[in-house]
C-alpha cells in the first residue's frame, strides 16, 4: 500500500475569476483524495475575498491565506510553519514568488511547477537562472513545465532531477461547442488577452491591426483586459482608438469568444496558453507569433504563424485570415485532439503520478 501523502499547493495566483487554473486544482486535489491523499492550499491573501475561493474551500480539505511577500523571510517563516504543524511530506509550488521560498522552508521534497518560458535575454538574467536552478534547484527539488520547450530550457541548467512536460489541462465544459454565424456588419473582431501588455505583445498588436485599418479593413481589436491593460493604454494613446475595444476581466469567456472571428497570441514569451487552446476549440483560426511556448498549436488546424515581433509580418498573415473560413469538419477534429491531449483527467493522472514518484 502507498504511503498516504500530505500535499501543500502554494499559489501565487491572483486570477478574479476561478478559470482553467483554479479547475485544474480541484481537478488534482480530487484525483489525490481517490488514491487516498491529502492536499491543502496556499494563495495570496489578496485573493481571499474572491468568489473561487469558495468553490475551491467546498472541495478540500483545508485552504490557508498568506500575505504575498515573494522571496521574503516573512513568507519563508509562514510557509515553514504551515509545513511543520500540518505535517506536510510535499510541496507543489505553481507560479512563481513561492518558488524559492518553499524551498527554503523546508528539508521535504518541493516541486516547481513553470507557467512560464524562463527568460533568457540578458547575461544577467542567464546567471540569476543558473543561480536558481543549481542552487536552489538541487536534491530534492523536482520539476514540471507546461510545455516541452520549456521543460528544455529548465533541463539545459542541467538541474539534479530532470524537468518532465505536463502540459496544462483545459475546462472545456465552460466552453461553448458551437459558435453561430455572428457580425453582420462585417466588422472582422480580432480576440487578444492583453493582462501584461509587452509579455502578451499588445503592442505589437495595436501597431499591426492600426495598419490594417487605415489600409481600408473593417477590423476591430478586442482585448480582453486588466488593470496592467488600462494603464498601458492610457499612457500611449490617451484616448483609445476607435477600432480597439477594451473588455473588464469575466469569468464568461465563452461569451469572448462568440464575439471573436479571430483569435491573435502575439506574445513574447508563453508557457502554455489557456487562451489559445480554448479558442481553436471554440473554432476560430488563430494567428501566432513563432516562439517555442506556441510551437504545440501546430498541430491544429487553422493555426497561423508570424515572426515574433515583426508587425509587418503580423500584418501581412492577419490580412490573409481575414478571408478564412473553417469548416465544421475541420472544428471537430481539433476538438478531439484537444480533449485527448489537455483534459482535466489526464492532466490530473500526470499530476499525482509525478507527486507520488517524488515522495518515495
Amino acid at each position: 500500500m502507498k504511503k498516504k501523502i500530505r500535499c501543500l499547493i502554494v499559489s501565487s495566483y491572483f486570477g478574479p475569476y476561478a478559470g482553467n487554473f483554479i479547475s485544474s486544482l480541484i481537478s488534482l486535489h480530487r484525483e489525490m483524495k481517490s488514491r487516498g491523499h491529502v492536499v491543502l492550499f496556499v494563495f495570496p491573501r489578496a485573493t481571499e475575498k474572491f468568489e473561487w475561493v469558495k468553490i475551491i474551500k467546498k472541495d478540500t480539505e483545508k485552504v490557508f491565506f498568506i500575505d504575498f511577500m515573494p522571496r521574503s523571510r516573512q513568507n519563508i517563516k509562514a510557509i515553514g510553519k504551515l509545513i511543520k504543524n500540518q505535517q506536510i511530506d510535499i510541496i507543489l509550488s505553481r507560479m512563481s514568488g513561492w518558488d524559492i521560498v518553499s524551498r527554503c522552508s523546508t528539508h521535504k521534497p518541493v516541486i516547481w511547477q513553470m507557467e512560464m518560458s524562463i527568460d533568457n535575454s540578458t547575461k544577467k538574467r542567464m546567471i540569476k537562472n543558473a543561480i536558481k536552478y543549481k542552487v536552489f534547484g538541487g536534491k530534492k527539488t523536482y520539476h514540471i513545465a507546461v510545455s516541452q520547450p520549456v521543460s528544455d530550457q529548465v533541463n539545459a541548467y542541467r538541474v539534479p532531477n530532470k524537468c518532465v512536460a505536463i502540459p496544462n489541462a483545459i475546462d472545456f465544459s465552460r466552453l461553448p461547442k458551437i459558435i453561430p454565424d455572428k457580425n453582420s456588419d462585417k466588422t472582422k473582431r480580432i480576440l487578444i488577452f492583453g493582462w501584461s501588455p509587452i509579455v502578451k505583445g499588445l503592442d505589437i498588436a495595436i501597431k499591426a491591426i492600426n495598419k490594417l485599418f487605415v489600409s481600408g479593413e473593417t477590423v476591430k481589436l478586442l482585448v480582453s483586459a486588466q488593470e496592467q491593460t488600462y494603464k498601458y493604454i492610457n499612457k500611449e494613446y490617451g484616448t483609445i482608438p476607435e477600432w480597439i475595444e477594451l473588455i473588464p476581466p469575466t469569468n464568461n469567456v465563452s461569451e469572448l469568444y462568440r464575439r471573436a472571428d479571430i483569435m491573435l497570441s502575439a506574445s513574447r514569451m508563453e508557457g502554455f496558453s489557456y487562451s489559445l487552446a480554448e479558442a481553436i476549440y471554440c473554432g476560430l483560426p488563430a494567428v501566432v507569433s513563432d516562439i517555442p511556448g506556441t510551437a504545440w498549436s501546430k498541430d491544429f488546424a487553422h493555426v497561423y504563424s508570424f515572426r515574433s515581433e515583426n508587425v509587418d509580418d503580423l500584418e501581412r498573415i492577419m490580412r490573409n485570415v481575414l478571408q478564412v473560413q473553417i469548416e465544421e469538419n475541420d472544428i471537430q477534429q481539433n476538438r478531439e485532439l484537444l480533449n485527448k491531449k489537455y483534459s482535466m483527467r489526464a492532466w490530473a493522472e500526470s499530476m499525482a503520478n509525478f507527486i507520488e514518484s517524488s515522495v518515495e
